[in-house]
């Protein structure tokens, strides 16, 4: 007995130390990390309230409001800037070992926290300033709510504590990333559905009306998410994404397989899986009558979702979510796989070598595929910034507080992170524009097209990303000598 005692306690120390391994690489992530593009948006809304990006999908609500609060508290570094992203991840971790430890097996919550945390994509928005790395770990959190009573409720008030405390933390989301309000919406009607039946089976007895709280909780963030969306709409800021489901489950896969390059075949196999296997899963859930599982609740969460982007697509003729849109999948994904396998083990095969087997066979070729793509210059979205913070740092060796204010020009999208690092560091550089490169600049940051420019010589050339800085040679002959 205290021999197993001691075997789980080992297995759990393991866990935990992978769990905080992890959030050291988010830590390191989002202190080497240029900043990005979108970030960098960001940063211009907090110090104008008036930036035309305020009224756009750019400003993720509850993300900007907190990167201001970090960079009263401690400045406006990549770190402070990204902390309550960072801090998410700790949210996100808290809520993925919630949920897992509840099976008690070692090989389960190995299993679990292989398909939740070993995606590079999802990684990347964790140690970023925007707002989907707070509305995954919000989203998670949340889950763990809905999920750890299910339909199994002996009183009225605890039914209600965790109905609220998931509505709150998918609220919490929705200001995040408003691409998760058709989580909310599948949440509210999930709790609608396990109140009506709870209360038919007398599993719980109230003749309480729903009280005022409850009412708000529910009303208000779904108000408030359906008139943002309608804004948005309104603005013809829904362009970001597909045009069809299929297109979306595609893009959640690229962006997932990262920087690797791997046979046509993988793509493939998780693709066609993902299509086979939810419609079988379902078919074993009515087949099985598990109506009252966890498994149950994620697919049924999922159909939810699945049919609010369908209607969001012809009512407010948004695209269906793909790339950084589509990041809520990912945990989804991975729950519906977690619970399938659960399922299996349930009804078809009760050997303990197949938990075992299941574990083994997809943590093995997860933590490759994560090992493989861990960095800490690139992102898969904003690759092209990778290298936007040693540009500016080495242009910055050229300034002088004393002497007139250097110029750069450059290529549109390094615009905003240009002009971040050279607002937040107060260098001694004209803002950048998006004219594009000005041959009567001291600077030019481009995309290398190996066409020499008169006048300028490389000052440095960034093979992975192909671009190339330049600097004006009557500027350097005009330096001073050291």
């Amino acid at each position: 007995m205290n021999t197993q005692a001691t075997k789980i306690s080992v297995g759990t120390l393991l866990i935990i130390l992978v769990y905080i391994a992890l959030f050291i690489y988010v830590v390191l992530r989002a202190y080497h990390l240029s900043f990005t593009h979108d970030e960098s948006l960001s940063f211009s809304i907090i110090n104008d309230s008036h930036s035309i990006v305020t009224t756009t999908a750019n400003n993720h609500i509850l993300n900007t409001f907190l990167m201001w609060v970090s960079s009263l508290l401690f400045g406006n570094s990549e770190l402070a800037l990204r902390l309550p992203n960072v801090l998410s991840f700790g949210v996100y971790l808290l809520a993925c070992y919630l949920i897992l430890k509840e099976s008690n097996n070692s090989w389960l919550i190995i299993l679990g926290s292989s398909l939740f945390l070993l995606n590079p994509f999802l990684i990347d928005f964790f140690s970023l300033a925007r707002g989907y790395g707070i509305s995954l770990g919000c989203m998670m959190m949340s889950l763990y709510f809905l999920l750890r009573n299910g339909f199994n409720y002996t009183s009225y008030p605890s039914f209600i504590k965790d109905y609220k405390l998931t509505v709150i933390f998918a609220s919490c989301a929705v200001i995040a990333n408003l691409s998760m309000i058709n989580y909310l919406i599948a949440t509210i009607l999930i709790f609608i559905i396990q109140y009506f039946w709870l209360k038919k089976s007398s599993k719980i007895v109230s003749n309480q009306p729903i009280g005022l709280a409850v009412i708000l909780t529910t009303v208000i963030p779904l108000l408030l998410g359906l008139l943002m969306l309608f804004f948005l709409s309104l603005k013809n800021q829904l362009y970001i994404g597909e045009q069809t489901l299929s297109a979306a489950l595609s893009s959640i896969i690229e962006n997932s397989l990262y920087f690797s390059t791997y046979p046509s075949w993988v793509f493939n196999s998780i693709k066609y899986s993902v299509i086979v296997f939810f419609p079988i899963g379902l078919v074993s859930i009515i087949l099985k009558k598990d109506y009252f599982g966890k498994f149950f609740l994620i697919t049924l969460l999922l159909i939810f979702i699945i049919i609010g982007l369908i209607l969001e697509h012809f009512l407010f003729h948004a695209n269906y979510p793909g790339g950084r849109t589509a990041l809520i999948f990912v945990p989804f994904f991975g729950l519906f796989a977690y619970y399938f396998i659960l399922h299996i083990k349930e009804y078809y095969l009760q050997k303990k070598g197949f938990v075992i087997i299941c574990s083994l066979g997809l943590t093995i070729p997860l933590l490759f595929h994560f090992t493989t793509n861990m960095n800490l210059l690139h992102t898969k979205t904003w690759q092209y910034d990778a290298h936007t913070k040693e540009v500016i740092f080495a242009i910055e060796k050229h300034t002088d507080k004393n002497k007139p204010y250097l110029s750069v020009s450059n290529e549109w999208i390094f615009e905003p992170t240009i002009n971040y690092y050279i607002s937040s560091r107060k260098m001694n550089i004209n803002p950048s524009t998006r004219d594009g490169v000005n041959l009567n600049s001291d600077f030019i940051y481009k995309l290398n097209d190996n066409k020499p420019l008169p006048d300028f010589e490389t000052l440095a050339n960034y093979n992975d990303i192909s671009t190339i800085l330049l600097m004006k040679t009557e500027f350097k002959i005009n330096q001073p000598s050291h």
